[in-house]
């Protein structure tokens, strides 16, 4: 197994077992993820970049079709003048 498998483990494991009365429990992914995440995304910083980079640009392509065909024939509502006295 490696690092990141370890830590998923640990987070599913104490993700099943906690409740409000384990709080240690629930810090300890935390601190598991806070330790490892830094040390992976500078051993795979390039290819992370390369990924979040192609996410990115997936969801605004998704967002603008959304925008085409949803929100742009969604009608808005009149502007009211505010009265003034």
């Amino acid at each position: 197994m490696n690092l990141v498998q370890i830590a998923l483990t640990i987070v599913r494991q104490h993700l099943l077992l906690s409740n409000s009365d384990h709080v240690p429990l629930l810090l300890e992914p935390g601190i598991v993820l806070a330790l490892t995440v830094p040390f992976i995304y500078d051993k795979y910083e390039d290819v992370i970049d390369h990924h979040a980079n192609r996410i990115s640009e997936q969801a605004q392509a998704h967002y603008k079709k959304l925008d085409e065909n949803v929100f742009s024939k969604i009608p808005k509502a009149p502007v009211k003048e505010k009265k003034i006295q």
